[in-house]
């Protein structure tokens, strides 16, 4: 399993249910997870070779991609940001 497809599925309802339930603290800010307690949380994976785990595949690399032009985005906005706050000048 890549780490596309890990992020992918860590995702997943099932996998966020338990993830949930072994989280400790008062507000979300400061929720936290025992390592020993991370490491029994089980992650649903397709069988090799069947066609779920072609999705699966498939599905990941499409989420990467999301990811990737999402992030590039993100990057191009705060450049057209700081090109706007350099071009205009501190308001006050």
């Amino acid at each position: 399993m890549n780490n596309p497809m890990l992020t992918y599925v860590m995702q997943a309802d099932p996998v966020q249910i338990q993830i949930q339930s072994l989280t400790t603290g008062t507000s979300s800010s400061h929720n936290r997870i025992r390592t020993s307690e991370l490491a029994d949380v089980l992650i649903p994976v397709p069988q090799a070779g069947s066609e779920a785990a072609e999705r699966l595949m498939r599905l990941s690399s499409d989420y990467a991609d999301a990811v990737g032009r999402i992030t590039s985005s993100a990057v191009a906005l705060a450049e057209l940001s700081r090109a706007r706050n350099s071009m205009l000048g501190p308001q006050g």
